[in-house]
């Protein structure tokens, strides 16, 4: 542009100058020549004008195009690594699943294993405590602790509340038995942990069995697998 302006000014100069040599009566005509090249360098200022501006203005839509289409595959990447998370994310719950089932069906496999044994009664040689028992008869714990009953049974009742029956391998159901009913009201709290109890026991006169509850024996005690359901009445 600059190279465009400076060509129409020393072309206006050398006109001018020569209009300054002609003689009186060419004036006239030097002046009109001045003035086409006048007119010449304003349509040739207006034209690198327009030309500036068109060039500058696609190269602006240029840059913006460039700027989408990197946009897009910025989107389209970030999309990309979010999908592969998903499925990361999606094997990793399945490995998860996989080992957890796998690890239930060794316990399992390991519990079918154990040797069974079964159950001598007073005077013979008792069993260690880890020792399953098998065991067809009822029998009765002789304590409740912590989700349920210690591994020490007995072939009577004493002052237990629930009875041991269907005993087979690491299973047993078990029942409320109890005969003392004021002595089984003012223990309620130890009845929980092995019961759900329904009704109130403040209008009461009796405690009755509703359904059988299942243990399991393991780590050395009978373990609550479902509880027991008992009503007072």
């Amino acid at each position: 542009m600059k190279k465009i302006v400076f060509s129409a000014a020393a072309v206006f100069l050398s006109c001018t100058a020569g209009f300054a040599q002609t003689d009186i009566d060419g004036r006239l005509s030097g002046l009109w020549a001045a003035i086409v090249v006048l007119i010449v360098m304003l349509l040739a200022v207006i034209g690198a004008i327009v030309y500036y501006y068109l060039t500058n203005n696609n190269q602006k839509i240029q840059n913006r195009k460039k700027g989408h289409d990197n946009r897009v595959i910025l989107d389209n990447t970030i999309e990309s690594i979010k999908s592969r998370l998903t499925d990361l994310e999606q094997r990793m719950d399945t490995i998860q699943n996989t080992q957890y089932s796998a690890k239930n069906e060794n316990r399992q496999s390991t519990e079918r294993q154990q040797p069974v044994r079964e159950f001598r009664s007073p005077g013979q040689i008792s069993q260690p405590p880890h020792t399953v028992q098998k065991l067809s008869s009822v029998r009765y714990p002789k304590a409740i602790i912590q989700n349920g009953f210690r591994d020490d049974l007995s072939d009577n009742q004493g002052d237990s509340y629930f009875k041991f029956s269907n005993i087979k391998g690491n299973n047993a159901n078990f029942e409320y038995c109890g005969t003392d009913f004021e002595k089984a009201k003012a223990n309620k709290d130890t009845l929980e942990i092995v019961c759900e109890i329904s009704g109130t026991s403040v209008t009461a006169h009796d405690l009755v069995s509703e359904t059988a509850g299942v243990v399991q024996f393991k780590d050395g005690k009978w373990e609550i697998i479902k509880k027991a359901r008992i009503k007072f009445i």
